[in-house]
Parts: structure tokens; C-alpha cells; sequence
């Protein structure tokens, strides 16, 4: 990895603006420099180390996640994909279509209070958080199944007993979805947010509808955003230690990483379709949490080390930095709960 990362050890994109609109630009170029033979995790630390800001290395870790869920239910085109295997061609490709996971609601707590509704093979909802926005090809949305009795048998998976689904659409082949730009947040700006509004969108054949989704779908996402995120940060971080020369930082964050692929590894979200991280894989999943749990906080105590180096590359990066590390305690109170279950 090292040799990768040293082919992008010039600051300048660290300090230079980054424009949102260019965002999928950049991604679909870094995956230019992506192949197959590598695990999941390195794939997006490998998306990190080519990004020029912390909001654009999480948008990376973000893609792989969604493709590693989508790989495990048996979509994506391709077969099931294991954890514990180095990715195939066929999941490079799956990283090529922009998506995004979409749960948020206006006042929604808890799944049960979801008020977007799948009826008769039609969707209709307000969305109030899309990572991404317009630029998703392939929205993977929670609702609640009130009536399925009109949608094509070979939709809708017989595994799972629930109200609440998940349905894949693609805005660009089904009318009736229209998204609104969000205001940048005070954090990592350059990273883009949409409401999402659906008025009766029809599903079409290239539709599913996955159920149990909150078992089946939120919950291994959480985990799996949480391990391909860290990694993408982990390389973002290497790249502009490499950059100015700060060679222990270096062999910290490499040693990270390597430690988030051995908790990744303890941890098959699709062994069964079970309802939790602990529950899918037994004591080694614990181990698992434990392990990430561990990074995490060992990187924040790395601080004054991570902010020496971005003052090496300039005030700029130094401020950015600090400004979009919020970003990193997103949903932390969902890891908080996580790392209380296994303690």
C-alpha cells in the first residue's frame, strides 16, 4: 500500500478548493486507480488515499459499504460476497453506480415510525437526508409494505417477516422522485446532502424489495459504513502523512488499518440473516467491535500528532481538517451502543 500511496504524494490537492458538484468527477477517476484481488477494506482505503478532503474519503468508504451490503443479499450483480475473500471484478464494477442508503425522516426516531409507504408497488415518502443527492443512480430507501398484493412475485424476497422494506429505485428510470439540495453543513461542505420527496413512484422489473429491513439492511450498513469509512479516513490520513514526510504517523496509521481488516474479517454481516453484528458471527464478531471500538479511540488520541502533520502541508489543510473532523462522530451514539452490547 505504501507504494500506492506514494504515486499521490503531492499537498497541492489538499489545500486546493474542492468544488461539490465535482465530487462524483473525483470518485469515478480514483476508481480509475482500483482493481480487483483486494479486500473490501483496502478498496476504500485506497479511495481515501486519492482524496483531497476528509468529506470526499467518506463519500469512498460510503460507495464500498453500500456495494459490500448490496454484494451480501445476493444483488449487485454478482454472487454472494464474503467478507473474508478478496473482491471480484464484478464488485469493482458494482462500485461504478453512485448510491445511496436513504432512512432519514423528518422527526423519525425509531423504524416503526417510518411514514414513507410501499402501497400496491408504489412509493411515496419525504426523505430528509440523501449522502450524495442527485447525484445517487441508485436510491436504497426504508419504507413500510402496507399492501404488496401488486407486486411482481420475483420482487420481493421470501427470507424476513417485517412491514418495514427496503426498496432499490433508480431516479433516472422511474418518474415521481425529485430532490432538493440541502444547505452545505458547518462540517466537510464539500460532501453533498438532498430531501428526497417520492409522489407514487411506480416500482419497475429492476426493482426489489428486500424485507426485514431493519435487520437485514440498517443494521449491517451501520457496521459496515463504520469499518469502510475509518478505512477511507485512515488512507486519507496516510497519503498526507507520506506527503510531508511524517514516517511514524505513517506506520501508526498503516498499523490501524491493519487492525480494522482483522476486525472486518471477525465479523460476517451475511453468515445468517440474524439481527445483529454479535449475533451473525459469535464471539469473534465481539472481538470484532472491540477491535474497531479500539481504533477509534486510539485515533483521537492521536490528535496533536494528526494536527502537527497538517500544519506541515499548510494553515489551509490545518483548518479544513479541523473544521470537517466532526464529521468522524456522526452516529456515534449507534457505536456507543454497539460497543455497550459486547462489553
Amino acid at each position: 500500500m505504501l507504494k500506492f500511496i506514494q504515486e499521490f504524494r503531492s499537498t497541492d490537492r489538499f489545500v486546493n478548493e474542492c468544488v461539490p458538484k465535482q465530487m462524483s468527477e473525483w470518485y469515478r477517476g480514483a476508481l480509475e486507480n482500483i482493481s480487483s484481488g483486494l479486500s473490501a477494506p483496502e478498496i476504500s482505503f485506497r479511495l481515501g488515499a486519492q482524496a483531497p478532503c476528509l468529506g470526499w474519503a467518506f463519500f469512498g468508504g460510503y460507495q464500498v459499504a453500500l456495494s459490500a451490503l448490496l454484494q451480501g443479499l445476493g444483488g449487485a450483480n454478482a454472487s454472494k460476497c464474503s467478507s473474508q475473500h478478496l473482491v471480484s471484478e464484478d464488485f469493482v464494477n458494482s462500485l461504478r453506480t453512485l448510491r445511496a442508503l436513504s432512512y432519514s425522516e423528518p422527526g423519525l426516531k425509531k423504524p416503526e415510525q417510518l411514514k414513507t409507504e410501499l402501497v400496491d408497488g408504489r412509493v411515496s415518502g419525504h426523505k430528509s437526508f440523501v449522502t450524495g443527492g442527485d447525484q445517487a443512480q441508485q436510491i436504497i430507501l426504508l419504507a413500510k409494505m402496507i399492501n404488496g398484493t401488486d407486486i411482481a412475485p420475483d420482487q420481493v424476497e421470501r427470507e424476513g417477516r417485517s412491514d418495514i422494506v427496503a426498496v432499490t429505485l433508480r431516479p433516472e428510470l422511474q418518474s415521481g422522485m425529485l430532490f432538493t439540495a440541502m444547505n452545505p453543513l458547518p462540517f466537510a461542505p464539500e460532501l453533498l446532502h438532498s430531501e428526497l420527496r417520492l409522489d407514487n413512484v411506480e416500482l419497475t422489473r429492476s426493482s426489489q424489495v428486500h424485507n426485514d429491513a431493519v435487520n437485514r439492511i440498517l443494521k449491517p450498513f451501520r457496521w459496515l459504513e463504520d469499518v469502510h469509512v475509518f478505512a477511507s479516513v485512515l488512507g486519507y490520513l496516510s497519503a498526507a502523512s507520506v506527503a510531508v514526510d511524517e514516517k511514524y504517523l505513517c506506520a501508526y496509521l498503516f498499523h490501524a488499518f491493519r487492525g480494522l481488516e482483522s476486525a472486518y474479517l471477525r465479523v460476517d454481516m451475511f453468515a445468517q440473516s440474524e439481527t445483529s453484528v454479535q449475533s451473525s458471527a459469535g464471539p469473534d464478531a465481539n472481538e470484532g467491535v472491540l477491535i474497531l471500538a479500539g481504533l477509534q479511540f486510539s485515533l483521537k488520541k492521536m490528535t496533536p500528532e494528526i494536527d502537527g502533520m497538517w500544519a506541515k502541508v499548510g494553515d489551509v489543510a490545518l483548518n479544513r481538517w479541523r473544521r470537517d473532523v466532526p464529521l468522524m462522530g456522526i452516529a456515534q451514539s449507534v457505536r456507543d451502543r454497539r460497543f455497550a452490547k459486547v462489553w
